[in-house]
């Protein structure tokens, strides 16, 4: 019988896996699709700095790094949500009204930093894509462009 848990709980664990993965590439949709609105928004921005000389590798590393301090800012503001949700909300109260089945209910230092690389390593890999258009645009093409 406790075989046959056991194997429930570790079905139940590679469910949630799965679950994660799929919820982070929607996240990462999201997280894409609003980097490729604000490239599109700044379209004459982006053609007046080709045209005063920027490079298109330079715009490039501009829309990645505008990804990398949104994802730094996101994992920065999860992160000190989870610390006192986590570690002094619900996890205390598991701890206390569960201790049976949750003896130790806490977020290792080593989690946080995982979850901050991984919300910067989304972000960034969802902005190539919008970075890549806007290293390609023309300056004639992007002055034209009205929105």
């Amino acid at each position: 019988m406790q075989l046959g848990f056991m194997g429930m709980l570790g079905a139940m664990l590679k469910a949630l896996d799965v679950i994660s993965i799929i919820i982070l590439v929607i996240m990462m949709m999201i997280i894409g699709n609003t980097i490729a609105m604000g490239v599109r928004e700044r379209t004459r921005e982006y053609g007046v700095l080709s045209a005063l000389g920027f490079r298109p590798g330079h715009i490039r590393l501009f829309v990645i790094g505008e990804a990398f301090a949104l994802g730094a800012i996101a994992g920065g503001v999860g992160i000190a949500l989870a610390i006192p949700i986590v570690e002094l909300g619900m996890g205390r109260w598991l701890e206390e009204n569960m201790g049976a089945w949750f003896p130790y209910f806490r977020i290792q230092s080593a989690t946080y930093v995982l979850a901050f690389g991984f919300s910067i390593a989304l972000a960034a890999a969802a902005s190539i894509l919008p970075a890549i258009r806007a290293g390609r645009l023309s300056v004639a093409t992007a002055l034209r462009r009205v929105a």
